[in-house]
């Protein structure tokens, strides 16, 4: 026996100040999580795309979670190393793990300063989204 509950509210103000707070804890969860997920030591293989944009490649450590990764999806590259001065740059991932290799690859958006002589002491960061939790 199950009993099915139908709710009703008063307007969209008392939906909002019920389901907000939820919302953004959950917000606040998934943005930590993502966040845990940087990994260091990483080394990187450079290389540039038919549109000139420079493409690092990379693979990453298994994590216990399930780490989900999609096309666009935004990743920092760091590089703390002695070589090259500190850099920090943003691209959106263009290649996955598959059956043809282990390997993640970003489009950087900007490339000025890039450390491209450099392969390793890189580290890289998940860039989280509040798109989907702003909607």
């Amino acid at each position: 026996m199950f009993c099915v509950c139908f709710f009703r509210y008063e307007d969209g103000y008392q939906y909002q100040n019920i389901f907000g707070p939820l919302v953004k804890l959950e917000a606040d969860y998934d943005k930590k999580l993502k966040e845990s997920q940087t990994q260091e030591n990483v080394e990187v293989r450079w290389d540039v795309g038919l549109n000139k944009k420079i493409i690092a490649y990379f693979t990453l450590a298994k994590q216990d979670g399930d780490m989900k990764l999609m096309h666009g999806d935004e990743l920092r590259l760091r590089y703390q190393g002695e070589l090259h001065k500190p850099w920090a740059g943003v691209g959106h991932v263009i290649k996955i793990p598959d059956n043809f290799g282990e390997e993640i690859g970003i489009e950087l958006k900007a490339s000025s300063g890039a450390p491209t002589e450099c392969g390793t002491n890189f580290m890289v960061d998940f860039v989280w989204k509040s798109t989907s939790f702003d909607r």
